[in-house]
């Protein structure tokens, strides 16, 4: 009987000590539940990325476009069971403006169809600088508890301390300065400037059939602008351009004197009279593609090579201009007088 008692007594014991464990256990996993709500409302932000600055205006405009975005990859991932996964939008524009690396940032699902989707809705979102931008989808971080006030310990006095000089105090870091911006700038119209003023040269020459005229006119065709794009900096250019100017033409004017010729000679009901209007074929050809030819040249160099990058600070072109000094520099003038023409170009190295 008094076996029966103990044993009775044991398992009572036991169960003393199981709820008591089990209320203390559910008693701090209530106050942790407390501690950290559910997060109910996510939010989408985003910032440079990968060392690159962006503007406040970029980083709105993308988040306008990213939130809805973003939140369509969550729920389609919520459909999949992957609430465990985190969603993020990657671009990366380069300095056209032209996104060069878009990416939906989703470790294992990339291959969603709703992840395809979303990826190519911003495929060709353009940027108005070179930038880099992450934009996530989710809460913020809980605020860190208050620490606990520490108790208060009255220390004794310290004894006097002799006086000392203060030390200065460091110098506070610089702020880390922007990246800059660049952005090109056409200086097209000057190229057509020279090459009107060496046309009305070389087609007075030509009209007054003066030699002199016509000699400072073409080498003017071949220098002047030219020499507006290695003052712009633009070396590189500036050589492309002469060996154009000496080639292109003179491609246009064979093909065009081959072309008259193939036309002339087919025409007229005599053998002389086909020789007669080859020849002229060919004259009228040639002058024809040398001119189609010299035009070519006017247009490459206006519209295609014509252009600096100057740097953008708050939105608009600096005023002083950052571009890199040309290591020479070249300059052509004219002398024409009633008598006589010369045609010359002064340079500095």
């Amino acid at each position: 009987m008094a076996c029966d008692t103990n044993e009775v007594m044991r398992r009572a014991l036991r169960a003393a000590v199981l709820a008591a464990t089990t209320i203390t256990a559910a008693g701090l996993l209530s106050r942790d539940a407390a501690a950290a709500p559910a997060c109910t409302s996510p939010k989408t932000t985003c910032a440079g990325h990968a060392g690159y600055y962006a503007p406040t205006e970029d980083i709105d405009r993308l988040t306008a476009v990213a939130d809805p975005i973003l939140r369509d990859v969550r729920a389609c991932l919520d459909g999949v069971g992957a609430k465990h996964v985190a969603s993020a939008l990657l671009i990366r524009w380069d300095s056209e403006g032209e996104p060069v690396d878009v990416k939906i940032d989703v470790p294992g699902y990339e291959g969603l169809p709703c992840v395809q989707k979303a990826q190519s809705k911003i495929a060709t979102l353009q940027n108005p600088r070179e930038t880099s931008i992450r934009c996530e989808l989710g809460c913020p971080p809980p605020p860190a508890p208050k620490p606990s006030a520490p108790p208060v310990v009255v220390a004794p006095p310290a004894p006097a301390a002799p006086a000392t000089t203060p030390k200065p105090a460091a110098d506070a870091p610089a702020p880390k300065a922007a990246l800059p911006q660049y952005e090109k700038v056409w200086y097209g119209y000057q190229t057509l400037i020279a090459d009107a003023v060496t046309f009305g040269l070389l087609v007075g020459g030509i009209a007054s059939r003066t030699s002199e005229l016509t000699t400072v006119g073409y080498l003017g065709f071949l220098l002047a602008t030219p020499t507006v794009h290695m003052v712009h900096g633009n070396v590189g250019p500036g050589f492309g351009s002469i060996g154009l100017r000496l080639l292109v033409p003179l491609i246009g004017l064979g093909v065009g004197a081959l072309t008259g010729l193939i036309v002339g000679s087919s025409q007229g009901s005599t053998a002389f009279d086909r020789f007669g209007n080859g020849a002229n074929g060919v004259v009228t050809g040639a002058v024809v593609g040398g001119l189609i030819g010299a035009g070519a040249c006017v247009a490459i160099d206006a519209g295609g090579l014509a252009y600096t990058k100057e740097r953008v600070d708050d939105g608009a072109v600096s005023l002083a201009r950052r571009r890199p000094a040309p290591w020479f520099t070249l300059a052509p003038s004219f002398d024409v007088r009633g008598d006589r023409a010369s045609f010359g170009v002064a340079g500095r190295f």
